[in-house]
């Protein structure tokens, strides 16, 4: 079977995705394509300065075999160095071609190795640097036996380990970590996660209640090296035991966003950051937000098969917010007895165009902050919802009303820009 090339699969996804945006219209999946692997094949390798063990067998407790790729700095083949696993989902052999992916911001290509997977920790940088890097095909997956579902033996106990391991990376192998996190392996001393989930169900697959159709296909990367330098100090504290920078760092570092990558570090004791305040806003007949309650009923009604309806704070002065943010409305869709409601946070301009914003490394032309709600699946679990930011069940179907939750943002606003809410029958 003839599999498309990167550019053809590209032009392909974006074409699928417009079509999409008009009511009705669904992506159709594509064709599953079978990957052609070969059969492991233990050896050993020396070249750029790198001892690899390729498809190591690791037996696991119930005798199942998973296979890893174990990467060594060659001038430290005596010393017992720290590790840090990637469990991958994606295979552990083969680089990754990046032309396919969109320009990143951060991305500089020329520093990656021929070691580099994609959203994993890159030997050719950490090896250097006196870190072994071990890369595991997931059991069930590529060259390893089994089902998928359970974590492979912990490297920490082979002989040219020093007994600690770190996880790393983006994406999948950051939701792995929380898995293998909460089970508290003897060895696991560190992880360093990248967009990783923590709530596949509400935060991917159905998010408020709303099957996920479009999941992005291809990402970006944009792991900068002074992040790789503080992620190299973090390691180098819970993983060597030495004492740097870290034991200063506070709990807390976040981004306080102007615009698309502009913006500033704030460091905080936790998030939101102490002294936030909540502040209710009204919708008012003239599409806009008060701060003073409506006097009389009012409705406002949108076309959801062409409309978007828009809410719009004026900022007379200067204002920054950083935290949780919910919507609560009692709605009707006329002719259906259910909706789906996409709620977004913008920011636009004294000229009334939108500010955009990174979204999640993904799309560059974000906002500030989104929320998604299938309004029959709005009930809440009071236990772990709170005034600010409520947590849906998603158990069972039950009318309106349903406050939906968007996800926590911060942004800075000057005089004479405008907050302005977006709610819609389709995702951004």
């Amino acid at each position: 079977m003839e599999t498309p090339s990167p550019a053809s699969s590209v032009d392909l996804l974006k074409e699928e995705q417009a079509k999409a945006r008009h009511l009705g219209k669904f992506i159709k999946a594509w064709d599953p394509k079978q990957q052609g692997l070969q059969d492991p094949s233990p050896r050993t390798v020396r070249e750029y300065g790198m001892i690899k063990h390729l498809d190591v067998p690791i037996p696991l407790r119930d005798g199942v075999i998973v296979r890893g790729n174990i990467v060594r700095p060659e001038n430290k083949i005596d010393a017992r160095l720290p590790v840090i696993l990637n469990y991958s989902v994606y295979g552990k052999d083969g680089g990754t071609d990046l032309s396919i992916f969109p320009a990143s911001s951060g991305l500089d290509a020329s520093r990656l190795s021929r070691e580099y997977l994609f959203e994993a920790a890159d030997p050719g940088w950490w090896c250097p640097r006196s870190y072994i890097v071990a890369t595991v095909d997931a059991r069930g997956s590529y060259q390893s036996d089994g089902d998928k579902g359970y974590y492979s033996r912990d490297v920490g106990l082979d002989e040219w380990s020093n007994g600690k391991v770190a996880l790393c990376g983006a994406s999948g192998f950051a939701m792995n970590q929380w898995l293998v996190a909460r089970e508290q392996p003897p060895s696991l001393a560190a992880i360093i996660l990248v967009d990783g989930m923590t709530d596949l169900y509400r935060e991917m697959a159905w998010k408020g209640g709303i099957p996920e159709t479009q999941f992005i296909l291809l990402w970006e990367w944009s792991m900068t090296e002074e992040s790789l330098l503080r992620q190299k100090a973090f390691l180098d504290t819970y993983l060597l035991g030495q004492n740097t920078e870290v034991q200063f760092w506070p709990p807390v570092r976040y981004t306080m966003r102007e615009r698309y990558y502009v913006g500033e570090w704030r460091t905080a004791k936790s998030f939101p950051p102490p002294g936030t305040q909540y502040t209710k806003l009204f919708p008012t007949a003239s599409r806009g937000l008060s701060l003073i309650p409506t006097p009389t009923p009012t409705q406002l009604s949108y076309d959801a098969r062409h409309e978007e309806l828009f809410l719009d704070l004026p900022c007379f002065k200067p204002l920054e917010f950083a935290g949780h943010t919910k919507l609560k409305l009692w709605v009707e869709a006329k002719g259906a007895d259910d909706m789906d409601m996409f709620i977004t946070l913008r920011k636009t301009d004294v000229e009334g165009k939108e500010v955009f914003f990174p979204w999640i490394t993904i799309v560059d032309t974000g906002p500030i902050a989104s929320g998604w709600l299938r309004v029959s699946r709005r009930e809440l679990d009071e236990g772990k919802s709170t005034p600010w930011q409520p947590y849906h069940k998603n158990q069972r179907d039950l009318p309106p009303p349903s406050p939906a939750r968007l996800c926590p943002s911060r942004s800075r606003f000057s005089r004479l820009l405008a907050v302005s809410v977006g709610v819609s029958a389709s995702s951004w």
